[in-house]
Parts: structure tokens; C-alpha cells; sequence
């Protein structure tokens, strides 16, 4: 049996999958933050070196990273109404993706900000730096520099991953093309266009985080430490 290409379904319902994509770069976009300031305070926490937060931590990301997000997702999604508390699909989505996201980002950051020599905190602290500026000017843009390629990757994958939402019928991409594929019955066309749409949003999103890292995390080799931490001490 030879099977009939009809792409006259994907452009039928063109303005119902870009919504889609649409749904899914937000979602992407509300994971990636929540999930950039849980792993930084996580691994700001580990920094403290206080047993009980080491362990909590400790615990919590092996929990993220030795379980299936999908399980993870179902917890959210089916578990916490058992506890009295009700969450709709869209925020569902959100909280278990920003916390499976939590979970990996925050070895990478914490990786990223043990990176840092001790002199060099020693500097900072022998020019009269307060802690604040210590952390913005000598820990975070530096730890960012060298950790941030990492970071790229798994904000990606999280966009990538947010197709796992359709299980709980969160309406982004994937799901409406499930919803499509359930009345229409041409899979290989619509699977095939959305694999198309997920690569772009990739590629674009690698851009993106391509031109961050080299407009606002790129550091001169030419200027030495003392330079730096000079400037950054004349700064209120």
C-alpha cells in the first residue's frame, strides 16, 4: 500500500500549531527562569557548608536526576490534589519542568562558582569590597562565563523536554498536534512539521544564547584581575 502525502493538513491548521509553538516557548521561557534562580540558590546554599542544607540539597537533586521527569510531572499533576491542593495543567507543567530544571541547573552553577580561585576572593576582600559586589563582580559574571555553554544546553533541553506536557494536556505544541493527529489521522505530516518548528526554536534559542554570552559574558584577557576589581569598587 503506498502511502499518499497530504500537507494540506498542516496548513489547515497552521495558525493552531504556531500558537502551539508559541505556548511552548512560554512555558520554555517561565521553566528556564524558575529554574536558573532554584539551582543558583541551591548551589548558593551548598557554599554554606552547613551539613543539614548539604544533605536537603544534596538529596533533592538526585531525586530530580535518578527519576523520570514524567513521573515527576505526575506527582505534581496527580499527587498534590490527593493533598488538597489543586493545580491546573498549564502551572502543573510549569513547576515540574522548573523544578527538573532546578535540579540539573544547580550542579552546573554550583560547579561554575567553585571554579573561582580563593585569591581572588582574597583580593576582592584586601581592595575593600563588600560581599555584594564581591558576588556580582568577582564570582557570578565569571562563574557565568565558564558555565554558561552548559547552562545553553540545558535551557534547550528544557524547551525540548516541555513536549513531555502533553500528557496532562498542557495546550503546547505537542499536545495540539495530538489533539490535530486524534481527528485527522495524518500523523507522519503533522509529526513531521513540528519536529521542524522544534528544531528552529532550537537553533534560535542557541543564538540567542550565543550573542548573550559573548555581549555580556565575554571578559577581556587583556585586563588583569586588579584592573577589574578597581573599577568594580568605583561602582555604587
Amino acid at each position: 500500500m503506498t502511502y499518499q502525502f497530504d500537507f494540506s493538513i498542516v496548513w489547515n491548521n497552521l495558525g493552531l500549531l504556531l500558537g502551539g509553538a508559541s505556548k511552548t516557548l512560554e512555558v520554555a521561557s517561565l521553566c528556564i527562569l524558575f529554574g536558573f534562580v532554584l539551582g543558583l540558590l541551591l548551589a548558593l546554599a551548598r557554599t554554606l557548608k552547613i551539613a543539614v542544607v548539604d544533605y536537603f540539597v544534596i538529596a533533592y537533586v538526585e531525586l530530580i536526576r535518578n527519576t523520570p521527569f514524567i513521573v515527576q510531572l505526575f506527582v505534581v499533576f496527580y499527587v498534590l490534589p490527593l493533598l488538597g491542593i489543586l493545580v491546573d495543567p498549564f502551572p502543573s507543567g510549569v513547576i515540574a519542568l522548573s523544578l527538573n530544571c532546578g535540579g540539573y541547573g544547580t550542579e552546573i552553577i554550583r560547579a561554575g562558582i567553585e571554579s573561582i580561585h580563593p585569591s581572588q576572593l582574597e583580593a576582592a576582600h584586601s581592595l575593600g569590597m563588600s560581599h555584594l559586589q564581591t558576588f556580582r563582580y568577582v564570582i557570578l559574571k565569571p562563574a557565568l562565563a565558564t558555565m554558561f555553554p552548559s547552562l545553553s544546553s540545558l535551557f534547550i533541553s528544557v524547551m525540548l523536554g516541555s513536549s513531555v506536557l502533553s500528557a496532562i494536556s498542557t495546550p503546547e505544541l505537542t499536545s495540539v498536534a495530538n489533539r490535530i493527529t486524534a481527528y485527522q489521522y495524518r500523523h507522519f505530516e503533522i509529526y513531521m512539521f513540528i519536529a521542524g518548528l522544534y528544531l528552529i526554536m532550537s537553533v534560535l534559542l542557541s543564538m540567542i544564547f550565543k550573542g548573550i554570552e559573548l555581549r555580556f559574558l565575554s571578559i577581556d584577557e587583556k585586563l588583569n584581575l586588579k584592573t577589574i576589581l578597581r573599577a568594580a569598587t568605583q561602582v555604587k
